[in-house]
């Protein structure tokens, strides 16, 4: 079985599916492409993929196994990441480039 199959079969029993209700959401004629993906016989497509985690609310890193945590990232925490990685771009910036970043700054936000 591999891992996209895995976590399929195990988020179908969490939320009490059976491979033919999973194969409607889908779209598959019959539940035998379900079962194929969860023998790691077949991967689902990436519009599979992006239906599989907006259904059952996990992230597409969980699914492909690039990741343990089946949450999806929030808004919050990307927002998060991009302030960190700013800061971390403004520490190397000298004095005068730091002014012309600051000037920048302000005329954008009048």
């Amino acid at each position: 079985m591999s891992n996209i199959g895995s976590r399929v079969k195990k988020l179908r029993e969490k939320h009490s599916l059976t491979q033919k209700k999973l194969a409607e959401i889908l779209g598959y004629k019959t539940d035998r492409a379900v079962q194929y993906i969860e023998q790691g016989k077949r991967n689902p497509d990436f519009e599979g993929l992006m239906t599989l985690a907006n259904y059952f609310n996990v992230s597409l890193d969980y699914l492909v196994g690039r990741s343990d945590n089946p949450s999806p990232p929030s808004v919050e925490m990307e927002n998060q990441t991009e302030l960190d990685r700013l800061h971390s771009l403004i520490g190397k910036l000298s004095t005068k480039q730091l002014h012309s970043m600051n000037l920048f700054i302000e005329s954008f936000l009048e």
